[in-house]
């Protein structure tokens, strides 16, 4: 994760949603190519969107612990605390989607090696 100073409202979101983008675009390759495996895409895919659940989970625990501890401090920016609240939802916002991504390739993880223990 970035340092606070470097942390600007919309960038977590925008990261998010190249990387999303980018596991969709991945994704739909299965369908694409018949001699590609397509359980070995699906388990890496499942790699990479668990990764990308797990970022945004820590990245909205660290912005929440922050924000308490800013909370406490009667010198706290008030301005600082605004914008940690807002990437706090934006995180909030991205773990949300992540999650679905995540939720779609264990579905599809799951077929995928039921059929495989079926077939042999």
């Amino acid at each position: 994760m970035e340092p606070l100073s470097n942390l600007k409202p919309s960038m977590a979101s925008s990261s998010n949603r190249s990387m999303m983008n980018a596991l969709v675009t991945i994704q739909s390759y299965s369908t694409c190519y018949p001699y590609m495996k397509v359980s070995f895409l699906i388990s890496k895919l499942f790699q990479a969107w668990e990764l990308l659940s797990e970022i945004n989970s820590t990245g909205q625990l660290l912005l929440t612990r922050k924000l308490n501890i800013m909370k406490t401090n009667r010198k706290a920016s008030v301005e600082m605390m605004n914008m940690l609240e807002v990437l706090k939802q934006e995180f909030g916002e991205c773990l949300k989607e992540s999650n679905i991504g995540f939720y779609k390739v264990r579905v599809l993880r799951k077929l995928y090696d039921e059929e495989e223990s079926s077939s042999q």
